[in-house]
């Protein structure tokens, strides 16, 4: 069935719209994923608030263009292509599809976008390495509370052994 000049022009509209509000866009290739699994990535992003669409690569390549994203390699977007965009976090959707797709072989990620910069398959998937921004809030918060708990561990042992010290003085009289 033949999509028509209006409803592409919607689709072109939401994705203009999606590629200006999100952080990062991921672009994945379907090679045959079941129904099941397509649902269950879908259900995985959306608990997430990373919405997926499928569309053609010249939408793609146009709401690209329309938001200026450098570099934006067409040629990548073959077969069937669909899109994650994620407005919360630069890595999240890179991390999340990357997990999937170790465990189903019919997914594979393509390239992606961040801060207007199209990202070949390898940046991709380096991106999907790197560490979420909680994990990087929570290292960062461990990071500024180890010394603190270092000051508060010497200073509660330099006044334990001062007490320690001044017992022994009062036993040593007592004595005497």
């Amino acid at each position: 069935m033949a999509v028509t000049k209006q409803k592409k022009e919607e689709v072109l509209t939401s994705l203009i719209e999606s590629f200006g509000r999100s952080r990062s866009v991921v672009f994945v290739r379907n090679k045959g994923l079941s129904v099941k699994d397509d649902r269950s990535l879908r259900n995985i992003l959306r608990l997430q608030s990373i919405s997926f669409k499928v569309a053609k690569k010249t939408l793609f390549q146009k709401a690209a263009d329309e938001n200026n994203v450098e570099n934006f390699e067409k040629d990548l977007l073959e077969g069937a292509v669909g899109a994650a965009f994620c407005e919360t976090d630069e890595v999240l959707a890179a991390k999340l599809i990357a997990e999937f797709a170790k465990k189903n072989e019919k997914l594979e990620l393509v390239g992606g976008v961040v801060d207007g910069k199209f990202l070949n398959q390898s940046a991709v998937i380096e991106l999907s390495n790197l560490p979420s921004k909680k994990e990087l809030y929570a290292k960062f918060m461990g990071s500024l509370q180890s010394p603190l708990s270092g000051f508060v561990g010497i200073s509660s042992n330099l006044i334990s052994g001062f007490v320690r010290a001044l017992d022994q003085i009062r036993e040593q009289k007592e004595v005497a």
